[in-house]
């Protein structure tokens, strides 16, 4: 790949290009959506893993620890207080 000319999916392996598709489409689903219609359903999918036992409190714990040094501090004041509706703290 150019780095002068950025991303290009030909660059992509396979399965790189299977998941570049999948965000694509997750991104297409979200889009227009409101804030409160993204919490909403936020909230409904962690309910559902945490009941599955697909997720729990250290897991998202350990997303936020990844996650917020990539984060300036307005949004991670806004993944700071998402964490703590989903924990319901």
């Amino acid at each position: 790949m150019d780095s002068k000319k950025g991303f290009s999916e030909k660059d992509l392996t396979p399965e790189q290009r299977r998941q570049f598709e999948a965000m694509k489409n997750t991104a297409a689903k979200y889009r227009g959506r409101s804030e409160d219609e993204l919490m909403r359903e936020l909230k409904q999918t962690v309910q559902k893993d945490k009941a599955a036992g697909t997720l729990t409190d250290k897991k998202m714990e350990n997303f936020q620890k990844k996650i917020s040094p990539m984060l300036n501090e307005q949004q991670r004041k806004k993944l700071d207080k998402i964490m703590k509706e989903l924990k319901g703290k």
